[in-house]
């Protein structure tokens, strides 16, 4: 950590930040642009568009890397397979995606390959089970169930 870090921290917010002041000049003119005029802009904001801006850092940095996502390599990756009930599954994520129809359209702009961001809803529900313990079969057993749904790419 710089002293200048050190000095941001503690508050003095006149150090001059040209990107966080863009940002903040970015964030007034999506939500209000008169905000603009009132006193103490921009510094009344920089405090919490930078929280904004490191909060979306560090999830940015949570997104794992490419995978290539075809229904041929769906039984040798577990992404897929957790993601995916089936290779069938997958390929109809896939064609049902109205980015990738758009990228078809501009085929020759996008080259063979091009990287998507996938998105699913995780449900969890509770189930009863049975499960074998010390040489038993047990009825109602609760377990967690986790699944993906409602696709998109």
């Amino acid at each position: 950590m710089t002293l200048w870090d050190s000095l941001r921290i503690l508050g003095h917010h006149d150090i001059p930040d040209p990107a966080l002041d863009e940002a903040v000049a970015r964030a007034v003119k999506r939500v209000e642009p008169k905000l603009e005029y009132l006193a103490g802009y921009p510094n009344r904001y920089r405090a919490a568009v930078r929280m904004a801006l490191d909060y979306a850092t560090r999830l940015a940095a949570q997104v794992p890397g490419p995978l290539a996502a075809e229904p041929a390599s769906f039984v040798g990756n577990p992404h897929l397979r957790a993601f995916f009930a089936s290779p069938e599954h997958l390929e109809e994520a896939l064609v049902r995606s109205r980015a990738i129809h758009d990228l078809e359209a501009l085929q020759d702009a996008a080259g063979p390959h091009f990287y998507a961001l996938l998105g699913v809803r995780r449900r969890e529900k509770t189930v009863l089970d049975m499960e074998v313990q010390a040489g038993q079969l047990r009825r109602d057993v609760a377990r967690r169930v986790v699944s993906f749904a409602d696709h998109t790419v």
